[in-house]
């Protein structure tokens, strides 16, 4: 499953060397991942419903915090391959200060 989903969503994903399609992937990782949580966050809670019981309830209760975990990822992962990727253009001048130490 998850080699299709990269055949699908990643173009050239078998470059993994590459910063942009390594956060490609992590991104797609992240929106699984967001997906999947809510629907079972759905489930839980209706179960949870359903039967009366809160540790359902607080269990998709925890499905929920683990989506929003997932939000957070996602900007991350765009946020290091910008920084990645400006490095790797930019050249690091070290100061002379510090070249004598």
């Amino acid at each position: 499953m998850t080699d299709f989903l990269l055949r699908i969503f990643v173009k050239n994903s078998e470059e993994t060397n590459n910063p942009d399609v390594r956060g490609q992937i992590g991104t797609l990782a992240s929106w699984t991942g967001i997906i999947l949580n809510i629907l079972l966050v759905a489930g839980k809670g209706t179960a949870g419903i359903i039967s009366g019981s809160l540790s359902v309830i607080a269990d998709g209760f925890n499905n929920l915090m683990d989506a929003a975990g997932s939000v957070v990822n996602i900007e991350f992962l765009d946020y290091y391959t910008t920084i990645y990727l400006f490095w790797q253009k930019t050249p690091i001048h070290i100061y002379p200060s510090f070249q004598q130490r």
